[in-house]
C-alpha cells in the first residue's frame, strides 16, 4: 500500500512515523480507537492516526510495539473501516 502512495505522501508518512516513534500521543495525530462495526476489515483494538487531512494510517498495539498496518486516503479509510 505504501509503495502505491504518491511520493510526496510517502515522504510525509515517513516524517509522521518518525514523529510517532518519538511521541505517539502527539496531538497532531488526532488518534482515536476504531469501533468494531462488523463491516470493516480492521483488527480489533486498532487506532487511527492522521498523516494529513487527506490520508490516514491505522495501527494496532502488539505487546509493546505499535504496528502500522494500513495507510490510504480518507475515502479508502472509510471503506476499509466499514464507515460507508
Amino acid at each position: 500500500m505504501f509503495d502505491e502512495l504518491p511520493k510526496e505522501i510517502q515522504a510525509l508518512a515517513r516524517k509522521r512515523y518518525k514523529l510517532f516513534q518519538e511521541n505517539p500521543t502527539h496531538h497532531s495525530f488526532r488518534l482515536h480507537e476504531l469501533k468494531d462495526m462488523k463491516r470493516g476489515h480492521h483488527e480489533s483494538g486498532s487506532i487511527s492516526v492522521s498523516v494529513n487531512m487527506q490520508y490516514r494510517a491505522i495501527y494496532v498495539v502488539n505487546g509493546n510495539i505499535n504496528l502500522w498496518y494500513w495507510i490510504g486516503t480518507h475515502a479508502q479509510y472509510n471503506h476499509f473501516t466499514g464507515k460507508n
